[in-house]
């Protein structure tokens, strides 16, 4: 539902690159980055730890391929993928140097540390914790990833939009999601009243956008009711009704982003250096005020200091 991007950052105190991403509905988005990030594992020295919001989802996804020992909720910092093979770091061995061997039983498993776990996968071969039935059941799992995702998640409609943001829709297609969700979030904010977009001021285009399924049907079934008068909607049995009322509801969407984002930008604090102001000449008849502004300041401290 939004761009996927990557950037340094550190988690835990360990250097690395950190990526987010907002799916909302869409569970194929989200096999659909851990497609490409697998594939990002095929180079030397790479290697992968997912997380979302259930926590270790790749262990949830395989619940009945699990052995007995290994609890999701329990498997922070345990789950890696490398050159394309899911690793399991077991429970640590009680004693130093002892080596690591996969439970039969169910055992406490307690969360790792993110710069343990990373060392260990450092130096240890693939073999000592690669988990083969996991790892089957995630490879079907985005098999089709991502070209499968892109073509089965991806829909054309052809709508009436407002002429600028038939443009933006154009060069930038991702700009869809966020005015869509802004749409269907509860309580819309700045949907009533269209003023950036309003098609009286700026003209409207018809045209065929790029959207995904969810998106679309999110924005088809919304309850929200553009406005007849802003938009000059035709009659439901009208042939372009339906374009008509689908891009006047995204429309509101981009109105409404547009002006959230707007408000929820602070204006800038304008700093200067204040010099010395410039000696006007004296005017006499300035005297007698400034000595009773002067006697009004001395009247004022000595009041403060009684106060003391």
């Amino acid at each position: 539902l939004e761009s996927f991007y990557v950037e340094v950052g550190e988690r835990e105190g360990v250097g690395c690159l950190v990526g987010e991403v907002g799916f909302g509905e869409s569970m194929e988005d989200e096999w659909f980055v851990v497609g490409l990030l697998v594939e990002v594992t095929g180079l030397e020295g790479v290697f992968v730890h997912f997380v979302d919001s259930d926590g270790q989802f790749l262990l949830i996804e395989a619940a009945d391929v699990l052995p007995e020992w290994m609890d999701p909720e329990g498997m922070d910092n345990r789950v890696f993928i490398k050159s394309k093979k899911v690793l399991i770091i077991p429970p640590t061995p009680l004693n130093p140097g002892q080596c690591f061997t996969m439970p039969t039983s169910s055992t406490d498993c307690p969360p790792l540390p993110l710069d343990t776990a990373v060392g260990i996968i450092r130096r240890s071969n693939i073999t000592d914790f690669h988990n083969s039935e996991i790892e089957g059941y995630l490879t079907r799992k985005i098999s089709s990833m991502p070209q499968g995702a892109v073509s089965y998640q991806t829909h054309h409609v052809t709508v009436t939009l407002p002429t600028p943001i038939a443009v933006a829709l154009t060069e930038c297609p991702q700009l869809i999601s966020h005015a869509s969700l802004t749409l269907c979030h509860p309580e819309p904010k700045y949907t009533k009243d269209i003023n950036i977009f309003n098609p009286s001021k700026v003209g409207t285009s018809t045209c065929t956008i790029r959207t995904t399924k969810i998106l679309h049907a999110m924005v088809s079934q919304s309850r929200f009711t553009p406005s007849q008068e802003i938009f000059q909607l035709p009659v439901k049995t009208d042939s372009g009704y339906k374009k008509s009322v689908l891009g006047a509801k995204i429309a509101c969407g981009f109105e409404a982003a547009y002006r959230s984002a707007l408000g929820a930008v602070k204006p800038p604090v304008v700093k200067a250096e204040v010099e010395e102001p410039p000696q006007l000449p004296k005017d006499p008849s300035l005297c007698s005020t400034d000595a009773s502004l002067e006697a009004e300041r001395e009247r004022t401290r000595k009041a403060r200091e009684k106060k003391k």
